[in-house]
C-alpha cells in the first residue's frame, strides 16, 4: 500500500505538470497495488522470510510489472478495447503496448528513478517487518507473557 500511495502522489505531481495523463492515476494505484501485493506475496510472505535484499527485489519488480500492468488497466478503464474491431487483435496490441512502454520505460531515467524508489520502499518496508516481528517475539518470551516467558 506504501508504493501505492508513492505512485498516487507521483502520478498527481505528474498529472499537473502534464493534465493529458491524470487519467493514467486510477490505471497506476490498481497496477501498484497488485504488482506490489503480488511480489510481496511471492519474495516475502509465502517463503516466509523477511530480508532487505527480498524487500529491495520485491519492490523493483512491482514496479516494472506496474509500468506494464497500469496500461493495460487504462485501455480496460477508458474504454479504448470495447470500440469497433477484433476484440483479440485489441487485446494483443494493448499487450504489446504495455510491453514496449515498460521496457522503455525502464532504461530510461525515470524508469531508473521509479525502480529506485521502488525498491528503497521494499527495503524500508523489509526493516520494518524484521523490527516488528523480533518486538513480537520478544514481547512474547518476556516475564509478563502468559507462558512466563519460558521457551516452547
Amino acid at each position: 500500500m506504501l508504493a501505492a500511495v508513492a505512485s498516487t502522489l507521483f502520478m498527481v505531481l505528474l498529472g499537473s505538470v502534464a493534465p493529458n495523463l491524470k487519467e493514467l492515476t486510477l490505471s497506476v494505484v490498481v497496477a501498484t497495488v497488485l504488482s506490489s501485493s503480488l511480489f510481496w506475496w511471492l519474495m516475502i510472505v509465502h517463503p516466509r522470510r523477511v530480508t532487505v535484499v527480498r524487500g529491495a527485489l520485491a519492490g523493483l519488480f512491482s514496479v516494472i510489472l506496474a509500468l506494464f500492468l497500469m496500461w493495460i488497466v487504462w485501455w480496460i478503464t477508458s474504454g479504448a478495447i470495447f470500440g469497433q474491431g477484433d476484440l483479440l487483435e485489441k487485446l494483443l496490441k494493448a499487450l504489446a503496448f504495455g510491453l514496449l512502454v515498460a521496457i522503455a520505460t525502464c532504461i530510461s531515467p525515470l524508469g531508473w528513478f521509479l525502480m529506485a524508489v521502488g525498491a528503497g520502499i521494499g527495503a524500508s518496508l523489509s526493516v520494518f517487518t524484521q523490527n516488528w516481528a523480533l518486538l513480537k517475539i520478544t514481547d512474547e518470551d518476556s516475564p509478563g507473557s502468559p507462558d512466563g516467558g519460558e521457551f516452547r
